[in-house]
């Protein structure tokens, strides 16, 4: 398991979250599964459930769909923790898994 998916494991008991959310941080506000599907290379029942758990904690909203449209879409909503997660899935790729000390980076 990589630092990306230990950090993801230990933050959130699933290994794909981080991917998950920093995928939609960086992307455009409003995406549909597919979409994400294909930008973390994940497959649609992962995707389908991490997206159900961001909706309910009111993260993420439901598009209304328009008429004959099949695909659900999603909105991003403005909070603070779409760019902690950029922020915190960079810094896995960075392999920074030393400690935070006194407020400084180590």
């Amino acid at each position: 398991m990589g630092t990306e998916q230990s950090w993801s494991k230990t933050l959130f008991g699933n290994q794909h979250m981080l991917h998950v959310t920093s995928a939609i941080a960086q992307g455009a506000v409003e995406f549909t599964s597919p979409q994400l599907e294909r930008a973390t290379s994940l497959g649609a029942s992962s995707v389908h459930r991490l997206l159900g758990i961001l909706c309910s904690v009111g993260l993420l909203s439901r598009v209304e769909r328009r008429s004959g449209e099949r695909t659900q879409r999603y909105r991003r909503e403005s909070h603070p923790f779409w760019r902690a997660m950029s922020q915190l899935r960079e810094r896995a790729h960075a392999g920074a898994d030393a400690p935070i000390t006194a407020g400084k980076e180590a």
